[in-house]
């Protein structure tokens, strides 16, 4: 599952980011992987301050974020092969 914590926020899907389905999920074994909607659109680059907003709010460990960042890898549309 995609989350996109600072969108979540901005957009008022979720009031509180400590209260996000997403923690929940992570602590069942849910495989997350943390993304930025449209940096462009509200206005920062990168997925940096939505990993910044989810550690603080979600409490993750080290061990969480390394989770959370190789599932943006396993999860990502590039295939097996690079070419």
């Amino acid at each position: 599952m995609e989350v996109c914590p600072v969108s979540n926020v901005i957009l008022g899907y979720v009031g509180d980011l400590r209260n996000h389905t997403a923690v929940q999920l992570i602590q069942n074994g849910v495989p997350i992987s943390i993304s930025s909607d449209d940096p462009g659109l509200f206005g920062y680059d990168g997925v940096t301050l939505d990993y910044v907003y989810a550690t603080l709010a979600w409490q993750l460990t080290i061990r969480d974020l390394k989770m959370l960042c190789l599932n943006n890898i396993k999860y990502s549309s590039f295939s097996q092969e690079i070419k």
